[in-house]
This record gives C-alpha cells, sequence and structure tokens, in this order.
C-alpha cells in the first residue's frame, strides 16, 4: 500500500456506500494513457458497483485507456465492457482492453 501511495504515476480511489469502502479502482499514468484496475469487495460483487465505479472514472480520463484481465473473469470483463472498453487480443490467458481518447471527460 505504501508504494502505491508514493508512486506518483498512480491514484488509488475507493467507492464507498453510505461510508462503507466497497471497491477500488487503480489508475496508473503510462506513455499513451492510463491503465486501470479494480477490485470490489467480496461482499458487493454482482451488484453492478464495479460496472459503475469504473465507469464513472474511465467517464472522467480523456486520454486512451486499457485494462488487462484474466482469461475466464467474467465480472471484470462485463465491468471492462460497460465502462466503454473494447476487446483487442488475448495472450498467454490475459484479454486486453482499451478505450481511445475522448474529447470531453465528465470530470475536469
Amino acid at each position: 500500500m505504501t508504494s502505491i501511495l508514493e508512486n506518483e504515476n498512480r491514484k488509488l480511489y475507493v467507492a464507498e456506500i453510505d461510508g462503507v469502502p466497497v471497491g477500488t479502482v487503480r489508475v496508473d499514468s503510462e506513455k499513451y494513457g492510463y491503465e486501470l484496475s479494480w477490485t470490489v469487495s467480496p461482499m458487493m460483487r454482482g451488484s453492478g458497483i464495479g460496472k459503475e465505479m469504473v465507469s464513472q472514472l474511465a467517464k472522467g480520463i480523456s486520454e486512451p485507456v486499457r485494462a488487462e484481465i484474466k482469461s475466464g473473469n467474467i465480472a471484470s470483463i462485463r465491468i471492462a465492457e460497460g465502462a466503454g472498453l473494447i476487446f483487442e487480443r488475448e495472450e498467454e490467458g490475459v484479454l486486453y482492453y482499451h478505450r481511445d481518447a475522448i474529447h470531453q471527460p465528465i470530470i475536469p
């Protein structure tokens, strides 16, 4: 956790409902955009909160975004697609998703 917080190219967002943490989204700044990764609290899996938190964050990023998802992780595939990421390819059990830059981010 310390290395995440000390890395200036990385931001970690915590989603909460009524003050209770329900998931996180990590955003890593890269040369050509951002890589997203996320986790949802076991209690909240299947509730749609993952799709909502990743979608909201992705809408606020105007640069390209990407995500790497383990093959077979259906929940994360649905989250990525719900956030507007498009399947690109599969290599060695990893699915690569991306979204091109957008012109008007919602979050300034």
